[in-house]
């Protein structure tokens, strides 16, 4: 735990340029029960924030391309930010080092074990909504998939063009959990949030809806599933911007926060 506090304090993420926005506390280090160099920690508010432990408790994923950990939450202005002042417990999901040969499989079964925690932290409150940024929302979409029975709802699912890495089989149903459960992208029952830019020139919303499309075919099967999936898209942001943009923090984030309820209420279809 020590090391691992360590990695976080030299991290910009959580105490870098400006003051440290948040502070923090490891809850679990996935390296105690898995080769994944990732933990989970809960974030403490700032003095005067009010957090009600019976709301939802919301669970963020970072990214980890070359950024460092907590690089979507380090400003006061972010989703970790608006659903605090909304009064929701926090947790951030980081890498503060990879393990080597850690799998994306390493990788689903442990971020399980975090959210499955989240939730015995919070009993009375509703299940939590996890946010994935970038490669974060295809670890989201994973467990959602790998656990059907679960509540989860997932936003910023971005990184989705099969050309750059080999999501085509996890649309096709061809990636298996550990425990042998194939990942079927139509399993979730939960609502689904995409939200992507028309700026970004790296994951613009032609990639981070396409997976919709190819495995549902048409909007009458989402709603023959039962299904929600709620797409959102901004004029001009960048890829970065999508989550760490104080001004996407302040409007999209912070609205989506306020609606799950209303989300969740929706009727079946896109």
């Amino acid at each position: 735990m020590a090391d691992l506090g360590n990695q976080l304090s030299r991290s910009h993420a959580l105490s870098g340029k400006e003051a440290q926005r948040f502070g923090y506390a490891v809850v679990l280090d996935g390296r105690a029960f898995e080769p994944v160099g990732h933990a989970l920690v809960r974030i403490v508010p700032a003095e005067g924030v009010v957090v009600d432990a019976k709301r939802r408790p919301c669970v963020i994923i970072d990214p980890r391309a070359g950024h460092g950990p907590g690089t979507g939450g380090f400003k006061g202005d972010s989703r970790v930010g608006a659903a605090l002042r909304e009064g929701h417990p926090v947790h951030f999901v980081i890498y503060p080092e990879p393990d080597p040969g850690q799998t994306l499989l390493d990788v689903c079964g442990t971020q399980s074990r975090f959210v499955h925690q989240v939730r015995g932290l919070h009993p009375e409150s509703a299940k939590p909504a996890v946010t994935g940024n970038c490669q974060g929302g295809w670890a989201a979409m994973m467990l959602a998939a790998a656990n059907p029975d679960g509540a989860w709802l997932v936003e910023d699912f971005e990184h989705l063009d099969p050309a750059n890495t080999f999501f085509d089989k996890l649309w096709s149903g061809a990636v298996a959990s550990g425990r042998g459960r194939a990942f079927d992208l139509r399993a979730p029952k939960v609502p689904i949030v995409l939200f992507a830019s028309l700026g970004d020139d790296i994951t613009p919303p032609q990639q981070a809806f396409n997976w919709v499309a190819v495995i549902y075919g048409r909007a009458e099967e989402i709603k023959a599933r039962g299904r929600v999936i709620v797409g959102l898209t901004h004029e001009n942001i960048g890829h970065l911007g999508v989550f760490v943009s104080g001004k996407a923090a302040k409007e999209e984030h912070a609205q989506i926060v306020s609606v799950l309820k209303s989300i969740e209420a929706l009727p079946p279809g896109l």
